[in-house]
């Protein structure tokens, strides 16, 4: 799975399912409702910038697909609430909820450097997104005995990468997969965490770019082959 580019319709297996993917504009998370899409998905596009949203949503819809947008930080109260009954309205199920939601530490951070208000900003983008995206949707998936949540966490929680505010907040989604695991095994719901190495590209830009190429001459990340 790539970071850009459109999709093309075919596959098998997911054909009719709905999903709702926060942060579904740029990187991964715009990979994952390309190909959720190109699989027969329909799919709730969300994300913080109403015009990628937009854009996101008339690509999938122009290569014959279907799909509906809800603008907000998936971090914000209400906004996971919204994808779930914009799903519901308008497909009429909801079936998987996948979070990619979330936003780059400042460059350079450090845990000495970072303001206490960065450091909140990296937990309601990762970690908080998560939590609602998991409790709206798996009030549903409880109700109805079946679904499916990925979260996404990173190879950052290990601190391997630099900066504190975006580690702590990935290491709170992999904890939190784990204990929503437990909570909802015995209903039927699935819940996943995927941790993301830096060669996947999590984002764009050239503050993101920067930060891998330091990455590299510090001698952490490989160099591109």
């Amino acid at each position: 799975m790539t970071s850009g580019g459109g999709w093309s319709p075919g596959g098998a297996g997911l054909g009719g399912r709905v999903a709702v993917v926060a942060g579904a504009t740029r990187g991964i998370g715009l990979a994952v409702s390309y190909a959720l899409a190109g699989q027969g998905v329909s799919v709730v596009v969300n994300g913080r910038d109403g015009q990628a949203v937009d854009d996101t949503v008339a690509e999938i819809r122009g290569g014959g697909g279907y799909a509906v947008g809800v603008r907000g930080s998936a971090g914000d109260d209400g906004v996971a609430q919204a994808m779930v009954e914009a799903a519901l309205a308008e497909f009429g199920a909801l079936d998987i909820a996948i979070n990619c939601a979330g936003i780059a530490e400042p460059p350079g951070s450090t845990v000495l450097t970072i303001a206490p208000d960065e450091f909140r900003e990296q937990i309601d983008a990762h970690l908080m997104s998560a939590f609602h995206l998991l409790q709206a949707a798996g009030r549903v998936f409880v109700e109805q005995g079946s679904g499916s949540v990925v979260l996404t966490g990173s190879a950052a929680s290990l601190g391997m990468f630099g900066g504190s505010g975006y580690p702590a907040a990935k290491g709170g989604v992999n904890a939190l997969a784990l204990a929503a695991a437990a909570d909802l095994r015995d209903q039927h719901v699935r819940v996943n965490v995927v941790m993301p190495g830096a060669k996947s590209r999590l984002s764009s830009g050239d503050d993101y770019v920067a930060h891998i190429e330091g990455l590299h001459r510090r001698g952490i990340l490989d160099d591109p082959t």
